[in-house]
């Protein structure tokens, strides 16, 4: 890898540590802005770049340094309720990563921003079901209307930033 591509993956990871300890509580999982710099960063990155982003975000919080909701870290918020929501956090690059690089569409940007939120919340949800035996709708219902606005949001920063990032000859 490269440097500068290095230094995308170090700050992609730091913008959702920042963000993602700032919550409101909303029932077992708490709403957090972490679920809107994570498809702002990887829909700006290539796939590769966006992965490695959330998995050093992931790895992070892993190892107890406090950017989880809450200001919390630690193994067991991987493995507890709502820790199927961080592993959900690796379908963003999978579905959005390099979007900028492929398409230079609203449409579909925000398509994949949408279909990669929605998979997050279902695997957060089924494994908040499976772990703590809350009914799938509790993982997902009170998140739905958020998506929908982060996923607009993500998807107009995306647009906006990409171009000029492209001109500057700074987009991956």
């Amino acid at each position: 890898m490269r440097i500068r591509t290095l230094t995308y993956v170090a700050l992609g990871a730091a913008l959702m540590a920042v963000t993602a300890p700032l919550t409101v509580p909303l029932g077992p999982v708490p709403l957090t802005l972490q679920t809107l710099m994570v498809p702002l960063v990887v829909g700006l990155l290539d796939r590769r770049s966006g992965m490695g982003a959330v998995l050093v975000y992931i790895l992070m919080g892993a190892v107890g340094l406090p950017v989880f909701a809450g200001f919390t870290g630690g193994l067991s918020h991987l493995v507890g309720p709502t820790g199927g929501y961080l592993v959900g956090l690796i379908l963003f690059p999978l579905f959005l990563g390099g979007s900028v690089q492929q398409s230079r569409s609203v449409m579909v940007i925000g398509a994949r921003n949408l279909g990669a939120g929605l998979l997050q919340l279902f695997v957060g949800a089924v494994w908040l079901h499976v772990v703590a035996g809350s009914a799938l709708g509790v993982g997902i219902v009170p998140f739905l209307m958020p998506l929908l606005v982060k996923a607009l949001v993500a998807t107009m920063g995306t647009a906006m930033v990409a171009p000029v990032l492209r001109q500057t000859g700074l987009l991956l």
